[in-house]
């Protein structure tokens, strides 16, 4: 039996593919325009929520300040308490605000010398550090890559940064950072002795604010890695990690080769 589609028929099927693109459009144009509300709605959360933590916080400290002699022991822990929640969340707030700044940036790409802004890093973190001499740091001459120097810095601070706070509890704090090619990409990594993590729960560490140890354990807003995440991908990499429970970790981004 031979079909044949009838002049009417062809008219309902291009009907039906038109409302499917324009349905499509609408589709596109209203996910961009929640994203933008998000992005929007982000900056004013951590702009606008600034001045009543501030105020909370100040008043803490008039309270320790001028009343702290009449205080009982759990008075001044609750006022601690306050004060160190308040700080907690304002540091959270920071965390939003770069994010949601790295949005709306629009990168500049250039030649970027790796193993440069790498060092700058390292001497910066060590600066910082108490004991730098407990430091065993290996940077291997990285490869050149081409993206934003700004941003690449950016990701190079989170993630040595990451590796340093880790490792703390170590007695030899081992951070190794390497490159090579892979695949007509450049992987770069940075691998330490740290804590680790338990790979039933990578798919969580690249998200805004979650986090995998309790702040009491190390200190952190949960935005660092999603921030690592979202530059690497506007620049056309990848991201991902490796780690062990107490047997350190190790992360890796791509970038096009320069």
């Amino acid at each position: 039996m031979e079909c044949t589609i009838t002049e009417s028929r062809k008219e309902d099927i291009q009907s039906m593919r038109n409302q499917l693109a324009s349905h499509q459009h609408t589709t596109d144009m209203t996910v961009e325009a929640v994203s933008n509300e998000l992005e929007a709605l982000s900056y004013s959360i951590s702009h606008d929520l600034r001045a009543p933590l501030r105020a909370i916080r100040n008043n803490c400290e008039w309270l320790s300040k001028r009343h702290a002699a009449n205080f009982d022991t759990k008075e001044s822990t609750l006022l601690q308490q306050i004060t160190e929640s308040s700080e907690q969340m304002e540091k959270l707030l920071d965390g939003l605000l770069a994010f949601s700044k790295l949005v709306k940036s629009d990168p500049r790409h250039s030649i970027v010398d790796m193993t440069v802004i790498a060092q700058k890093v390292i001497d910066e973190l060590l600066e910082g550090e108490t004991a730098p001499s407990s430091y065993v740091i290996t940077l291997h001459p990285l490869l050149p890559a081409y993206g934003d120097a700004t941003f690449i810095r950016q990701v190079w601070y989170n993630l040595l940064s990451n590796a340093f706070k880790y490792t703390h509890y170590r007695e030899k704090r081992e951070v190794e950072i390497d490159s090579y090619v892979y695949d007509g990409e450049i992987v770069y990594s940075v691998h330490d002795n740290g804590v680790g993590f338990d790979m039933k729960y990578v798919d969580r560490l690249f998200g805004v604010f979650h986090r995998l140890h309790e702040i009491e354990e190390f200190e952190g807003t949960g935005v660092g890695l999603a921030i690592v995440k979202r530059i690497i991908q506007r620049h056309g990499g990848r991201v991902w990690a490796e780690g062990k429970v107490d047997n350190g970790a190790r992360f890796y981004f791509t970038l096009p080769k320069a």
